[in-house]
C-alpha cells in the first residue's frame, strides 16, 4: 500500500507541474508589465477596435472586432505583448446558429 500511495504522490505531483507550466507564460510581476497604453498601440497596429481591456487569469484580454467586423477576443502575455490566442466570431454566430470559429497561434 505504501507503494501505491507514493505511486499516486508522484502522478498527482508531474500533473500539477505541468499545469503550472502552462499557466505561467501570464504570470509576472505588474512591475514587468507593458502599460495598458501599449495594448492599445498593438491593438491599433493590428487593425483592431477595441471594446475593452481586461486582465484574466495573469494575461491581458482584448475584446472588439478585427477589421472585417468579427468579434475578437485575444489573450496578450502582459510583459512581452505577444499573442498567446484569439477567439474570432463572425456576427451570424452570436445568435447560436453559426460555427465557432476558433484560431489558436
Amino acid at each position: 500500500m505504501p507503494k501505491a500511495a507514493a505511486f499516486a504522490a508522484l502522478i498527482l505531483a508531474f500533473g500539477l507541474s505541468g499545469r503550472a507550466m502552462a499557466d505561467d507564460e501570464c504570470w509576472a510581476p505588474m512591475t514587468d508589465w507593458q502599460p495598458r497604453q501599449a495594448v492599445e498601440t498593438l491593438a491599433q497596429k493590428q487593425g483592431w477596435a477595441v471594446r475593452r481591456i481586461t486582465v484574466h487569469e495573469g494575461c491581458y484580454r482584448v475584446f472588439g472586432h478585427d477589421q472585417s467586423g468579427r468579434d475578437i477576443r485575444i489573450t496578450l502575455n502582459p510583459v512581452t505583448l505577444e499573442i498567446l490566442n484569439d477567439h474570432e466570431r463572425g456576427d451570424h454566430e452570436a445568435d447560436g446558429h453559426g460555427e465557432n470559429k476558433h484560431r489558436h497561434d
